[in-house]
């Protein structure tokens, strides 16, 4: 399934048709501030990083109300390291600052934050790019 907001995946059909996998794919629109369907996960890249901590709890907290017992939670998002050496997301820890109020989190911040929301860590796999897959399984 692809939710996102109305406006943003009524142009979805189209390009799901023209690469041949229109008939696997169930495109909805809908709000993640007020509920999501129900699923055995939940994959969400680059959306966590967009909003500050309270916004970022309501979020997970409508995905925990509708996620079935077993469900998985898959984030794609960077993983600040706690040391001061250089490191692309610092940078954008300050662009998310200036841009949205929101931020890039150490593996710390990533662990309240998943709890405040109702998940619990399970593990961090890092990838060749310099986002991480978080999965989180409800607590």
């Amino acid at each position: 399934m692809l939710f996102d907001l109305p406006e943003a995946v009524e142009g979805a059909p189209p390009v799901l048709t023209g690469h041949g996998v229109a008939d696997r794919v169930t495109v909805t629109g809908g709000s993640f501030f007020e509920s999501v369907p129900a699923a055995d996960a939940y994959v969400m890249k680059n959306v966590i990083h967009d909003w500050p901590d309270d916004k970022a709890v309501a979020i997970l907290g409508t995905v925990k109300a509708a996620a079935p017992p077993g469900a998985t939670l898959l984030l794609l998002e960077m993983v600040v390291p706690d040391h001061d050496r250089e490191f692309l997301g610092h940078y954008a820890d300050m662009e998310m600052l200036v841009m949205a109020g929101a931020l890039e989190r150490s593996l710390t911040q990533w662990t309240d934050l998943l709890r405040q929301g109702g998940f619990r860590l399970q593990r961090v796999v890092q990838t060749a790019g310099p986002l991480c897959v978080i999965e989180a399984v409800p607590s």
